[in-house]
Formats: structure tokens, C-alpha cells, sequence
């Protein structure tokens, strides 16, 4: 099937999200797909439920018999239910970037499960949009929309770059935080907006992180306005990516709750 490829996905726009609950989580978003694919005398009672609401938005469905339904499914349990989605614009668009007042920045994250659970994490602490930047695994490849729980429907995704995200730092006075092996530890973090005097600004804030390999280039830890690292044990050589973005990420939005 094209769709499990990304080449695919791209020459058709179109992505695949199999079982019930990233369906659920679809519906929850309001998200519906353009085609709905079940096996026959497969569906549980709450798929049978989820299969009535999503044809009564609209969904045409499909019934396939085992043989094709299986080759359709990238899993080998998917609930007898995939759904068939547009693919969504992923060009940046400095205008609706600008509205966004929290940002994850993901720079050449190549592990489809940490994209997917940093789409989760992003979704559950606030972040308004998230930047790919660099070389990153297709966000809607089967393994990250798996992995994102859903989440991939409920937050915007944008291609980006070190030059369209250094443009918008200083047109909306972003303030940029990075992930870094090197960087400042908790007790230094500055996570709510303050400027380089410690003033309030209310600025948007963005968090950069990279591939746990390389993690974040160069290029862009020179336009972070401080860098992070977490403190851990020293058994320990390091957190994997998704894990410490997602600490940072929940530390920002305490700071954000206090803040309202």
C-alpha cells in the first residue's frame, strides 16, 4: 500500500490512523476522515459506536474482507478499524506562527516514537504548534501517529528552518530555550518569558530539541536565549530526547499556570 510509505503519503495526501482509539481521538479533535475502513463481524461494541459517528459526519466506510483489510493495516492487532485522513499543510506560515505563544522546535529527530511522544507531550502541556526543523522522520508515518496517541490531530505542524525561526524570534520577540547536554541546570532556568535583565515581558517562549545523537545544531543553539540541561544521576550518560523535552515542557507549563 503507498500510504506506508512516504513517498506515498505525499503523491497522494493522504495518511492512514488505524484503531479505535486514534479515531477517538480524531472525533475528539474534531477531525474526520475521508474514508473508513472496517472488517467484517470484526467491531466491538464501542467500535460499533465509534463506526455510527463517524458516518454520520460524513464518513463513507468500506467493508474489506481479512485478506485486504490486513494488507491495508500496518499493525498486527488494529482494532478492525482504519480511518483515511488528508494529509494536513505542513508549509510555515508566519502568521499563524506568530499567534502561537508556546512552541516546540524539533530539529533532526529520526526515532518515529520519540517524534510521536513529543507530538503527546506538546498536545498535553499547552504547546500551540510545533516546528520541525532539519531532517525529521515524517510526522505521519504510521510508528509516530502510533506513538502521538492521537495527539497528531489536535496540534499544528509546521516545516521550518534556522532562518524562518530566527525571523520570527525577532519579530515577535520569541524567547528561545534549548535543550543542551551543557546547558544551565534547573535551579538557573528562566521559563517565563523574563528578559536577559529579568524584567517580565510576557514574550512567547519556544523550547529546541534535538536528536539524542547530535541534539540541537549549532546553528540553532546560537539563537537561544539560554540553554537547559537536567540534572540526573551519573550512572546515567543521558535522558532520551522525548523524556527530558517532555520535563522541560512540564516545567514550562507550571510556570504558565502560575502565571494565569
Amino acid at each position: 500500500m503507498s500510504l506506508k510509505r512516504k513517498k506515498g503519503r505525499s503523491k497522494e495526501q493522504l495518511f492512514l490512523a488505524e484503531g479505535i482509539r486514534l479515531l477517538e481521538e480524531a472525533v475528539k479533535h474534531g477531525v474526520s476522515p475521508r474514508g473508513l475502513y472496517t472488517r467484517k463481524l470484526d467491531l466491538s461494541e464501542r467500535g460499533e459506536g465509534l463506526k455510527n459517528t463517524l458516518i454520520s459526519r460524513g464518513a463513507p466506510l468500506f467493508e474489506l474482507n481479512s485478506r485486504d483489510f490486513n494488507r491495508l493495516a500496518e499493525t498486527e492487532a488494529p482494532q478492525g478499524m482504519i480511518g483515511l485522513f488528508d494529509l494536513p499543510k505542513s508549509n510555515f506560515d508566519f502568521k499563524a506562527a506568530s499567534a502561537a505563544r508556546r512552541i516546540l522546535i524539533v530539529e533532526n529527530m529520526s526515532d518515529p516514537g520519540n517524534l510521536g511522544v513529543l507530538i503527546r507531550a506538546a498536545l498535553g502541556f499547552g504547546f500551540d504548534l510545533i516546528l520541525l526543523a532539519g531532517e525529521n522522520v515524517d510526522p505521519y508515518n504510521p510508528k509516530v501517529v502510533r506513538a502521538s496517541a492521537g495527539a497528531i490531530f489536535g496540534v499544528t505542524l509546521m516545516d521550518s528552518n534556522c532562518d524562518q525561526i530566527k525571523n520570527l524570534k525577532s519579530r515577535i520577540n520569541l524567547r528561545l530555550l534549548a535543550a543542551d547536554l551543557q546547558g544551565e541546570p534547573e535551579s538557573r532556568w528562566k521559563l517565563d518569558g523574563q528578559n536577559q535583565k529579568g524584567s517580565e515581558t510576557n514574550a512567547p517562549l519556544a523550547l529546541a530539541v534535538g536528536a539524542e545523537s547530535v541534539g540541537v545544531s549549532e546553528e540553532l543553539l546560537g539563537l537561544a536565549d539560554q540553554r537547559l540541561r537536567i540534572s540526573h544521576s551519573a550512572r546515567l550518560e543521558s535522558l532520551n530526547a522525548a523524556l527530558a523535552a517532555g520535563i522541560i515542557m512540564h516545567q514550562m507549563s507550571l510556570v504558565n499556570d502560575r502565571r494565569e
